[in-house]
């Protein structure tokens, strides 16, 4: 399966790079260059859990979703890229980049439930949202005009590791919702001090195809707009709910969502350079993921059953800010 998505990636790839070229490749002269950065960025951004039910008469219906914030995360990144410039104004170009967001509290999370299956709220907690690993790592690859459009593969993997800790929540007359709904003024249920209640690890890959456009406003100045697909995307997701009971020490889930064209990226890149080796980078991105959902699974590891008559799955959303410092050979 992963060798077909390369080689779909890389057909799409040769088409459109081979068509963007147009009348005149005679002359492919050119010059090879290496630039390498490091900088930080801050990050803010949603991951939605959703857990679904199953129904005959009504399809898929939402019970359960938790909000995890990233409001913001601050990281830190490296990057280098590698290219040859030809003298018709045309370039290939690879860059390969790693960021790290740095352990804190990065906002709240949120876990809403509608168990009466009406779309109304039954049961709501609130806790801290501890952002303990988020780490992305990839690859962007495109041959474009210097000033003008291209195209471009890429592939990129991310691991999050999440952790709700205190809070409180607030549930209906009976947990598990047959006593009524929730409001914000009901006193708390229970109350969260130190106690990790849920954890939330995932880690996912894409393969990418995108348009890009290149453009140098003089030899010191020049910006960059890319805008990505992914082609396909791979998530796998583990779900630990910890209950303070000694009959029930703490539940797994697990949801597989494999999917095709579902998610786009864009990026704006503002470089300019203060000497022939000194460059100052400034980006601006944004990442959407719809809605997936997969098979779920419960247990204990490594004893998982596949939880029959329910789904599993999660939508994300996130707009960063970054700067860094590049060196060019």
């Amino acid at each position: 399966m992963k060798k077909h998505i390369l080689l779909i990636s890389l057909l799409i790839f040769v088409f459109a790079a081979s068509y963007a070229q147009g009348e005149d490749t005679s002359d492919t002269s050119g010059s090879f260059y290496l630039k390498a950065g490091i900088g930080a960025g801050a990050q803010f951004g949603v991951v939605t859990e959703n857990f679904y039910r199953l129904f005959s008469t009504r399809g898929l219906y939402r019970v359960s979703w938790l909000t995890w914030e990233t409001m913001p995360a601050f990281f830190g990144t490296f990057n280098a890229t590698a290219g040859y410039e030809f003298s018709n104004n045309r370039s290939i170009n690879v860059e390969a980049y790693f960021s790290s967001v740095y352990p804190t509290v990065t906002g709240a999370m949120e876990d809403f439930d509608a168990l009466l299956f009406d779309d109304r709220i039954t049961d709501f907690s609130h806790h801290d949202n501890y952002t303990d690993l988020l780490i992305d790592t990839g690859f962007y690859a495109d041959y474009s005009f210097s000033n003008g459009f291209g195209a471009g593969i890429g592939f990129e993997y991310q691991n999050v590791k999440f952790r709700a800790q205190n809070g409180y929540s607030q549930h209906n007359t009976t947990e598990y919702g047959t006593g009524g709904y929730w409001s914000a003024d009901m006193p708390h249920t229970s109350e969260y001090t130190g106690n990790t209640v849920i954890t939330y690890d995932f880690f996912s890959f894409y393969w990418k195809v995108g348009l890009v456009w290149r453009h140098e406003f003089s030899s010191r100045f020049n910006l960059g707009l890319d805008a990505w697909v992914n082609l396909y995307r791979y998530n796998r997701i583990l779900d630990k709910h910890y209950a303070f009971s000694p009959n029930i020490p703490y539940d797994y889930y697990t949801d597989i969502v494999e999917t095709w064209f579902s998610g786009t990226d864009i990026r704006a890149t503002i470089e300019y350079a203060f000497t022939n080796h000194f460059l100052l980078s400034l980006r601006v991105a944004g990442t959407y993921l719809p809605a997936e959902y997969g098979d779920d699974y419960i247990g204990v590891p490594p004893n998982y059953t596949l939880n029959i008559g329910y789904k599993g799955g999660f939508d994300a959303w996130n707009a960063s800010a970054s700067a860094s410092v590049i060196f060019r050979l």
